[in-house]
Parts: C-alpha cells; sequence; structure tokens
C-alpha cells in the first residue's frame, strides 16, 4: 500500500471532513466564523445587520441568522 500518495492523502482527507459533517461537527454558517468570534462579536454584527429577536438567540443561531442576512 502506498501511504504518501497525494492522491490517498487528498482521499483521507476528504473522507474524514464527510464524516465530520455527517456527525454534525464543523457545522457550516454560511460563511460567518463561529469558533473565531465570541457570542458579543456575533451579537454586535447581528445587531448590525438588523436581525430581529436577537437577545435570545444561542451563538449558532446569531451566525446563521447573519449568514441569511448578508
Amino acid at each position: 500500500m502506498i501511504t504518501g500518495s497525494p492522491r490517498i492523502a487528498r482521499a483521507r482527507r476528504i473522507l474524514a471532513l464527510e464524516t465530520r459533517a455527517r456527525e454534525g461537527y464543523g457545522k457550516s454558517y454560511g460563511g460567518v466564523d463561529v469558533e473565531g468570534n465570541s457570542k458579543d462579536e456575533l451579537y454586535r454584527r447581528a445587531r448590525d445587520l438588523g436581525v430581529q429577536g436577537r437577545s435570545r438567540m444561542s451563538k449558532g443561531e446569531l451566525a446563521e441568522a447573519i449568514a441569511r442576512k448578508q
């Protein structure tokens, strides 16, 4: 078995990403960086975009609402 092949390495990375996505890890929020922003930062962005109900939203919900408004 050739383990150093770039094709095999790429296939393994893709498989790992697909597995993580299927298990709910690393959920996409339309380009909004959830892990790199605090809830307060996301709240301010939502406020600036005029998102309604933001005070009752979780961090993930804020990210989804921001993604919809952008």
